[in-house]
């Protein structure tokens, strides 16, 4: 399926991808991202990073290069310039090769990346001065994003300081809302008992982007009673196709469809 309806495309991400990219195989792999009607896809760190070969083989196969990745450090009042940037560079290789989109989440203080620390039992906190030191960066950044005919779009996921309802709501209240939306990230979301229908009806003009994930609820019982790692909980299949999880996604395609949604 190409088009959920004609305001929606439909885009994979590079990891859900079965591929190992390099300048040699970037054609076949684009070539059957294609051939299963996908009608874009994220960059990956595993793609070329040049340009014009990567503007190239996407146009070639008609797919669109919908956001790429950018991990954030305005928590850490140490790094803010130097995330700054860090981002122009990434924002303006993207310029570069078309991309309209880039997502951003902050990685100051995350608990994920700790493989001897519980998924669900260790998430970070921000204190005033952090929380606006990011909301300042997010504002910045977005207000550059903007000057490029670009938009920054905010991720909450585990083990940040964004995840749960009450700190995706002060961010979108402090948050500059003509430059940077949110991220849906249905996977994460339930792992972390945030209703994306509930933030979809509270934020219809915030949304730009969503990440349709399964998540199989036998891991998640699994990963609460054993104290697994965001890491050890993933391998054990806590992510899974769609179709092949616990999720049900009726609430949030009736949702987009209320509110006209675009991206």
């Amino acid at each position: 399926m190409q088009h959920t309806s004609p305001s929606i495309e439909l885009g994979i991400a590079p990891l859900s991808w079965p591929h190992n990219v390099n300048t040699s195989t970037l054609s076949d792999t684009m070539g059957s991202i294609s051939k299963a009607n996908f009608h874009g896809c994220e960059l990956s760190q595993q793609f070329p990073q040049d340009p014009f070969l990567l503007k190239n083989n996407f146009k070639q196969h008609g797919i669109k290069i919908s956001s790429s990745q950018f991990h954030s450090y305005f928590t850490d009042k140490n790094r803010f310039n130097e995330t700054v940037n860090r981002f122009l560079d990434h924002m303006h290789f993207l310029n570069a090769i078309g991309a309209k989109r880039i997502i951003v989440c902050e990685y100051a203080n995350n608990t994920f990346e700790d493989t001897a620390l519980s998924m669900l039992d260790h998430q970070p906190t921000a204190s005033t001065a952090q929380f606006n030191l990011l909301v300042e960066g997010l504002n910045k950044i977005g207000t550059l994003a903007n000057g490029a005919g670009m938009q920054v779009v905010y991720q909450p996921r585990i083990g940040t300081i964004i995840h749960s309802e009450q700190e995706i709501a002060k961010l979108m209240e402090k948050t500059n809302a003509s430059t940077v939306s949110l991220l849906i990230d249905t996977g994460h979301f339930a792992v972390l008992d945030i209703d994306p229908v509930n933030i979809l009806k509270m934020y219809p003009n915030r949304i730009n982007y969503i990440y349709l994930k399964d998540m199989d609820k036998r891991v998640l019982a699994k990963a609460k009673k054993d104290h697994l790692s965001y890491s050890a909980a993933k391998d054990a299949g806590l992510f899974t196709a769609l179709s092949k999880g616990s999720l049900d996604f009726s609430g949030v395609f009736i949702a987009l469809k209320i509110d006209n949604y675009k991206g």
